[in-house]
């Protein structure tokens, strides 16, 4: 074993340390030196570089005196990590590590996409967000939370010593054989730090087109548009409606070597093979106004704009929508006619609008019925009511709901599926914009054209038995 300096371990957080298995060794001229076992490859090294985020040389060694060094470098660090933490953890942190890895593994095998530590007056509680609910999972001991939220912002490179301000960091880890992306919030609370821990697997199935549930027709028109040369194409509904996961499956479809496909997120949740991504940076000034004009100048043929947020970034990509590119972005508005007087009310010029937009698709996610376990009802005459016109679509047919079983957890529901409408706007919809009518107004020139809205098509799940009536009117009926 080596003499390791007692500031090596200040060098790399230990659990990143843990998590590649490498020893640090100290800093020679600014450059970190770490030692490695053999078969440490150049993928390895270049993925902890970036986690670091500095120079770094590695000093291959045995795997035994890695192992030995690294337990040397952080041999008492638990009881300092604890006292930063707080008085009475120091008996608690050799278990902080296990405990909070073993909440990553629950996650994972729950399907899990976010876990919430929160602190409350006499315990922690700790919730999971499975298919867009939380569940109550754990309850631990009110002295288990400092160390515990200290641990989580070590592994996201987050301040430990600041307690008084929300902050925010990203780690990878590997938990159940997967390698996870961790997007971590902590913020302060009246009886402690809370942290949301949102979980991304970057080796997870990508969908497809034909998988997100829109029509035969709708993915007819869909693909005719994603063969144009220009045009905005704008998604819209509420946050965690899984617009982003609409727009990836669009951006691969158009990905090949004669496309220049460039992005700018906030944040990057997935990344793309073949894309050019850039992340919007508010300290670095980097927001997607400025990204955007930017991208123009590298020569793109398809650009996301992640949201349109402002009257700037809105005209910054009709523009460029009207100049040879192929524009998708977001908004937040309840339905798709809705998107077109969002984008008037911000400040957008209505010829700008008619002449670039291409097509706006709002969208929903609702609880896909288990498989196991849905079984077929008539429904009732509450829910009837509640549907409206949509109701017609029943036509005496039954649906579906949840009785739940083993491989659901008891819950009857496991995983999403999306709803979905779909406005092209017409010549009367592009005179109602330019004449700046009313949402109201547009909504019911697009129903005179057949406009399918999100309730019909949930309505249609419904009687194909991948959802229930009560999730649909959860979305869509309130």
């Amino acid at each position: 074993m080596s003499t390791i300096p007692e500031s090596a371990s200040t060098l790399v957080p230990e659990p990143v340390a843990r998590r590649y298995g490498v020893a640090p060794l100290g800093s020679d001229r600014g450059t970190l030196v770490l030692a490695v076992p053999p078969g440490f490859g150049a993928s390895q090294r270049e993925r902890l570089r970036f986690d670091l985020g500095r120079d770094v040389r590695f000093v291959e060694r045995p795997q035994d005196v890695v192992a030995a060094d690294l337990e040397a470098a952080y041999r008492g660090r638990a009881s300092a990590l604890a006292a930063t933490a707080g008085d009475g953890a120091a008996d608690l942190d050799a278990g902080t590590c296990r405990i909070v890895q073993g909440l990553f593994q629950e996650a994972v095998r729950a399907r899990a996409s976010d876990i919430h530590v929160e602190p409350l007056a006499s315990r922690v509680r700790v919730r999971f967000r499975i298919d867009g609910f939380l569940r109550e999972v754990n309850s631990l001991p009110s002295e288990l939370l400092a160390p515990a939220v200290t641990y989580v912002k070590v592994l996201a490179s987050i301040d430990i010593a600041e307690r008084r301000l929300p902050q925010d960091g990203r780690a990878r880890i590997e938990s159940c054989g997967r390698s996870l992306d961790l997007r971590v919030s902590t913020l302060p609370t009246v009886h402690g730090e809370s942290a949301v821990i949102r979980l991304l697997d970057p080796g997870e199935t990508a969908l497809s087109l034909e998988d997100l549930g829109l029509t035969d027709a709708e993915l007819v028109s869909f693909r005719q548009l994603l063969r144009s040369q220009d045009g905005l194409v704008v998604v819209t509904g509420p946050t965690g409606c899984g617009k982003t996961t609409t727009i990836n499956a669009a951006l691969r479809e158009l990905c090949d070597p004669t496309t220049k496909i460039v992005t700018v997120e906030d944040p990057i949740e997935y990344e793309l093979s073949g894309v050019v991504q850039i992340p919007v940076n508010a300290k670095a000034g980097i927001d997607f106004a400025r990204a955007l004009r930017h991208i123009l100048r590298h020569d793109p043929d398809v650009i996301l704009v992640g949201e349109i947020r402002d009257a700037e970034t809105a005209r910054t990509a009709l523009q460029a929508s009207l100049t040879g590119h192929l524009v998708f972005s977001t908004l937040h508005t309840n339905d798709a006619p809705s998107a077109l007087g969002r984008l008037l009310k911000i400040g957008v010029e209505p010829f700008l609008v008619n002449a670039a937009l291409k097509v706006v698709i709002a969208q929903r996610l609702v609880r896909r019925l288990c498989s196991s376990c849905r079984e077929p009802v008539a429904p009732t005459a509450t829910e009837i009511a509640r549907l409206g016109g949509a109701a017609s679509l029943l036509r005496d047919r039954p649906v579906f709901r949840a009785r739940g079983c083993a491989v659901c957890g008891g819950i009857g529901f496991r995983g999403r599926v999306a709803i979905f409408e779909m406005l092209l706007p017409s010549q009367r919809i592009r005179a109602l914009v330019a004449g700046r009518r009313s949402g109201s107004s547009v909504r019911d020139a697009a129903f005179d054209e057949g406009f399918v809205p999100l309730v019909e098509d949930g309505v249609r799940k419904c009687v194909a038995g991948l959802t229930s009536l009560g999730e649909v009117s959860r979305v869509c009926v309130g």
